[in-house]
């Protein structure tokens, strides 16, 4: 309050002070920046260390050894995204991913050789219902699946997802099983319809 003094009459009058508003901020949304993959012990951390259901980048080519174990499993799917960049995994001795639930995009393999008791793929064993294999090539890869109903293919062994865009160049994929399937995009596709046949 200030007192101001007029004619010998005391007057009291308010006074009002402006300060400045000050606003809360809500704290900024945490960054998810992809993780990125640099050689084969940043792809064995993946599942491990690493989330299943993280972004990665892949910044190199990679040779992995057959020590390689595929990411994730049929009750751990692998729920992330994968981007190969365009890069190379060279030497698989397994699929790169077991049961993929996320993606794996612009990826290229080489030198794979792989032989299996189970259904087997290139990118992913099992393509699952929400998986997306898109944009992989594959090259001077040999894929072999024994036993009944042992599925094999590039993109997928088994595909219940979508795979689109699958190239192999101077690669096999075969199978020496009864009611076995085999193909580059998928072994054996799984048909998901928007209404019952009838």
């Amino acid at each position: 309050m200030i007192k101001l003094q007029h004619n010998s009459a005391l007057f009291i009058a308010p006074v009002f002070l402006l300060l400045p508003l000050t606003t809360q901020s809500t704290p900024a949304k945490a960054s998810t920046a992809p993780i990125e993959i640099y050689d084969a012990k940043d792809l064995g951390k993946i599942g491990r260390e690493y989330p299943l259901n993280g972004t990665y980048q892949q910044k190199a080519d990679i040779v992995v050894t057959k020590d390689y174990q595929s990411i994730g499993n049929d009750t751990h799917p692998f729920t992330g995204e994968y981007y190969g960049q365009c890069r190379t995994i060279s030497g698989l001795s397994n699929c790169f991913i077991d049961t993929l639930k996320g993606s794996i995009r612009n990826l290229h393999f080489t030198g794979a050789n792989i032989t299996s008791q189970n259904t087997t793929g290139l990118a992913a064993c099992v393509v699952d219902d929400t998986g997306t294999v898109s944009n992989i090539r594959a090259k001077d890869v040999h894929i072999l699946t024994n036993g009944d109903k042992n599925y094999a293919g590039i993109g997928g062994g088994l595909v219940k997802g979508t795979v689109g865009n699958t190239t192999a160049v101077n690669s096999r994929v075969e199978t020496r099983g009864a009611s076995a399937h085999v193909g580059i995009g998928g072994g054996r596709l799984k048909e998901r319809l928007a209404t019952p046949r009838r």
